[in-house]
């Protein structure tokens, strides 16, 4: 049909007009992965990849790492996992499948951790990591038992685990009054465990066989569940346990049944049927999910530091500002430090004032 070929050429010119207000195809991004130290070269040859839409990051409030169906496993690494980098320590904090232009990629893809450093973010492949527990660097001492997997704990964000609270602990016992007892980390674990009154017995009478504890005042109870800390100050003379929990919205630790379990050690290791009287109060709360330990310190050294004449009845909401907390990563830290350095040139290291 000429007429119909006619108007074919009238329309299409020499070749196929390109469509008007069409939205331009994604733009291919370079990345460059970091120099493998074992080998010296790139883990990744300089490839064009696409980068995924973030619908394909995995994280830990998208999926249940530890479910057997999970849809990635063949991924090494979890969420929160801590590694270790050619760029030093970091934290897992999600990972996707990259797809590249490469046909020899194109069905397999490679598996991509972002993480978390100290100083920043870095996108790297799991041949470039290793978990830090299974390094001799994470494994090493920084100071008596703290190691570097717990130091990096000291991170902006990052939840502090038990050996950070006892290093503080530790420090906090030479400051306060002798009629003061703090319990470690791990004592309020052992009288959590249900069951007969003997074996309860039997397996916390050795905490305090070289204590007096008819001659202290007041035990602390540091208390770590559920991911969440808080304690609790028992003071004897008045019978009466205090909670001071920053983190209440998130119902991590149930009052009554701390307040239960304390008590019921109390009786059997003071020998009395003394009722002790459980009161919770009104104190700072926290603005994060991972300062949880930092607010117990807080507390707890104003609390004990001020004791005799810390008056229970005042603690109040705006006991102090959330501006205090957020120092107390970078004041550890500087305690840390100072106590190396006194270590390294005296016998016995000074204890800095945080």
């Amino acid at each position: 049909d000429e007429q119909g070929k006619h108007h074919h050429q009238k329309q299409g010119g020499k070749g196929k007009r390109k469509p008007q207000n069409q939205a331009p195809l994604p733009q291919q991004q370079k990345q460059k992965y970091p120099i493998d130290p074992n080998t010296q070269q790139s883990s990744v040859s300089d490839m064009t990849l696409t980068t995924a839409p973030s619908s394909s990051l995995c994280t830990s409030d998208t999926f249940d790492f530890t479910s057997k169906a999970h849809p990635d496993s063949n991924a090494k690494f979890r969420a929160e996992n801590w590694v270790m980098t050619p760029l030093g320590p970091g934290q897992i904090r999600r990972y996707r499948i990259e797809r590249y232009s490469n046909p020899e990629f194109i069905r397999t893809g490679k598996i991509v951790y972002e993480i978390r450093l100290e100083f920043g973010t870095a996108f790297m492949l799991e041949e470039n990591l290793r978990l830090l527990s299974e390094t001799a660097h994470g494994r090493k001492k920084v100071y008596k038992d703290l190691k570097v997997l717990d130091v990096v704990r000291l991170w902006s964000g990052v939840y502090v685990n038990d050996a950070i609270i006892q290093f503080a602990l530790d420090h906090l016992k030479a400051q306060i009054d002798e009629s003061i007892y703090i319990y470690s980390t791990y004592f309020y674990q052992r009288i959590a465990v249900s069951g007969k009154k003997q074996d309860l017995w039997e397996s916390i009478q050795k905490w305090t066989k070289n204590v007096d504890l008819k001659t202290k005042h007041l035990l602390v109870v540091p208390i770590v569940d559920e991911l969440h800390w808080s304690f609790v100050i028992v003071h004897i003379p008045s019978s009466t346990m205090y909670h001071f929990d920053s983190g209440k919205r998130f119902k991590r630790h149930s009052q009554k049944t701390i307040f239960s379990r304390i008590e019921r050690y109390l009786q059997m290791i003071l020998k009395t049927t003394t009722k002790f009287n459980g009161r919770p109060l009104q104190v700072p709360q926290q603005n994060n999910v991972s300062d949880c330990g930092l607010y117990m310190m807080e507390m707890m050294e104003r609390a004990l530091r001020a004791y005799p004449s810390f008056d229970f009845g005042h603690v109040k909401k705006d006991w102090f500002p959330h501006e205090v907390v957020s120092k107390k990563r970078i004041e550890l830290r500087r305690l840390l430090y100072d106590l190396q350095k006194s270590e390294t040139h005296t016998p016995k290291p000074t204890m800095i004032k945080i």
